[in-house]
């Protein structure tokens, strides 16, 4: 690997939290994604790692067959876990599933989206949060979307809660679980 490609690939993962796959003797090592999210004031960071996705069914595109998790499951797993991250999950509405490519792999991930409902009580809440950080307090503005990430196993993948600085950057400052106080 250049010098360049290597200064790309410390650039891309601090900005977006990718991480550029290592070849060892032919075999991937040191692959994974990440990606940020807000939910309800709190910044979540929830990484895909090699290690784990590996054991997950593969999807070939060329083959034209459905994805081996049906894009309904993928959501049902999704809002089931949602429920453990938000106060009132019905405040919450699916407003987008992608579809993502685990690197060049053939592996393949969702992204499932959530937002909350105009008038409901956690859209309230958030009006306050946005408000008080206009005011200059340091707390995450309205989450749009809300997201998690489900493997073509069904598996959801745990976000771990970070604090702004790590989620902006990527550097993945972990200081516990996102799970409701």
């Amino acid at each position: 690997m250049s010098i360049k490609a290597l200064k790309l690939a410390v650039v891309l993962s601090a900005t977006f939290g990718l991480h550029a796959p290592v070849l060892m003797g032919g075999e991937i090592r040191d692959l994974s994604v990440s990606w940020g999210t807000v939910i309800e004031g709190r910044y979540l960071w929830s990484t895909i790692r090699w290690e784990d996705i590996k054991e997950t069914p593969k999807w070939q595109v060329a083959t034209k067959k459905d994805p081996p998790l049906p894009i309904s499951q993928a959501m049902t797993a999704a809002q089931n876990a949602l429920q453990k991250y938000v106060e009132v999950p019905t405040d919450y509405m699916t407003t987008q599933v992608i579809l993502c490519r685990f690197h060049e792999t053939d592996w393949w991930y969702y992204e499932v989206g959530f937002t909350v409902r105009t008038g409901s009580t956690t859209h309230a809440k958030n009006a306050k949060r946005k408000l008080a950080r206009d005011q200059g307090e340091a707390r995450p503005a309205v989450e749009e979307p809300a997201g998690i990430l489900v493997l073509m196993s069904g598996t959801t993948v745990e976000p771990k809660r970070v604090d702004g600085s790590a989620a902006e950057t990527g550097s993945a400052a972990v200081d516990g679980t996102g799970n409701r106080d």
